[in-house]
């Protein structure tokens, strides 16, 4: 990068220091109040890392335990084409809503606690009840994943544009205002040097005449 690259093109007066002085404020106000809002990014993106992975390992038992429970439910001779039939007519809905993190409104998605009982008749009916239960936690959880790395993915890519943000004001921004204060500065110190040199001229001229 060339050295005229790395001021801005000004004319150097001391209005246009003043205003260079004032955006230099402002922009390093801007990425201290970005840069936080980078660390809180930051904080919340490891913390969904960390619940993905509980959430992961968690439903791998769930699972585990609602194959066990279909399997016992088969072994006692439980009907579950019927009961399959049946489940059609208690459907699962699931819930939208928004949560805010540093600034933006996230997604989020569950299946509501409360869910219809269903009754079956027999040992078997009972086995297939516990089954049914099991299976709608694990789609509940299966929907939580899904809804988590969703919010990952989207902090993840606010992550990358607010540090990018950063960067541009921290390498780029801020480097050529302070150049360019530089450049202003030793500009009107050089006027002022002729000035006076000029006027110290005139005083001669004056004096001897």
């Amino acid at each position: 990068m060339s050295g005229t690259d790395q001021k801005l093109p000004v004319f150097p007066t001391r209005m246009t220091l003043g205003i260079l002085q004032a955006r230099t404020k402002s922009a390093e106000k801007g990425k201290c109040l970005i840069k936080r809002k980078s660390d809180a990014i930051q904080i919340r993106h490891k913390e969904l890392a960390q619940e993905l992975w509980n959430k992961k390992k968690e439903l791998g038992k769930k699972m585990e335990s609602a194959f066990f429970l279909l399997t016992r439910a088969e072994f006692y001779g439980g009907d579950l084409r019927l009961a399959m039939h049946q489940a059609k007519n208690v459907p699962l809905s699931v819930q939208a809503t928004a949560q805010t993190i540093a600034g933006m409104a996230i997604p989020a998605y569950t299946i509501p606690e409360e869910v219809q009982n269903m009754f079956f008749v027999g040992q078997s009916g009972q086995i297939i009840s516990e089954c049914r239960m099991q299976f709608i936690s694990s789609l509940a959880l299966m929907v939580e994943i899904a809804s988590t790395q969703l919010s990952f993915r989207m902090l993840d890519e606010m992550l990358l544009l607010t540090n990018r943000r950063v960067n541009a004001l921290e390498h780029i921004l801020i480097p050529k205002l302070e150049n360019t204060i530089r450049y202003v500065q030793s500009e009107l110190d050089e006027q002022d040097r002729e000035e006076f040199f000029r006027l110290k001229k005139m005083q001669s001229k004056t004096g001897s005449g």
